[in-house]
């Protein structure tokens, strides 16, 4: 579905551009500061990463009047991001073995570390309103409005797993992030120079969906599994307005 919606899109943006004589332009997108937050683990972690990457591409079309400081513009794009690495916490949870187990204590401590690989692939349709005029003329009454406004689409798939481990590496769970489709919105500023076309915005995207693959009860026993896959399916509702950047530089064509 989202593939035919981008097509149908992307061939309106095509029309129009040479039926108006309207622009339309090619962008490289740099993602900034995108936070994954581990707390769905729902194990009293706060703690978050970053992706360590996130370039991708873009087409769009711009229409409206430069000397107005005024346009809206349609873009459709994707782009990768990138979250490895180790993130020790310590949780409410004791690590021990169920009656039986014949493993012993797994844990003296109650830190456990996340051991995050994953990259996100993104394919989003953004639509945006620019209006430099009217921004510049609440700015100079002290009434701090940004410029630009964007809402859209998102369709996000993800590769890679979350790995759960104690501080000594010993495997208690397993999860990764179901694919899903998600609205945001960002503010920010926009730029559209005769051969040029620049946007710095920040954005607020829902968190994807958790599943736990599988849980080690005979290590940590069924009390604490229980708590772990009870987390699949939940949502971080993260207090962030936003939670990251993107950075869009086109040429014109």
């Amino acid at each position: 579905m989202m593939k035919l919606v981008f097509n149908f899109l992307l061939l309106f943006i095509l029309f129009t551009s040479f039926a108006s004589g309207e622009e339309f332009f090619i962008s490289g997108i740099r993602e900034v500061s995108n936070e994954l937050h581990l707390s769905d683990f729902q194990l009293g972690s706060q703690e978050r990463i970053k992706d360590q990457t996130g370039f991708g591409s873009s087409l769009g079309w711009v229409s409206g009047s430069v000397s107005d400081l005024a346009y809206v513009d349609i873009e459709l794009g994707s782009s990768e991001t990138l979250y490895q690495g180790e993130i020790e916490d310590a949780v409410n949870v004791e690590f021990k073995t169920t009656t039986g187990g014949g493993s012993g204590v797994v844990s003296s401590s109650k830190n456990i570390v996340y051991d995050v690989d994953l990259k996100f692939k993104n394919h989003f349709i953004a639509f945006s309103f620019t209006h430099i005029g009217v921004a510049a003329r609440l700015w100079a009454e002290r009434i701090p409005v940004p410029p630009t406004i964007m809402i859209g689409y998102l369709n996000q798939t993800a590769e890679g797993a979350v790995d759960i481990k104690t501080v000594e590496g010993t495997q208690l769970a397993r999860a990764s992030y179901k694919p899903g489709t998600y609205f945001f919105y960002g503010f920010g500023a926009s730029l559209s120079f005769e051969l040029l076309f620049l946007k710095i915005m920040l954005r607020n995207v829902p968190a994807p969906i958790l599943e736990i693959k599988d849980c080690d009860s005979q290590a940590i026993g069924s009390t604490a599994c229980d708590k772990i896959l009870r987390a699949t399916g939940n949502r971080n509702q993260s207090e962030a307005l936003f939670t990251g950047g993107i950075l869009t530089i086109g040429m014109k064509l």
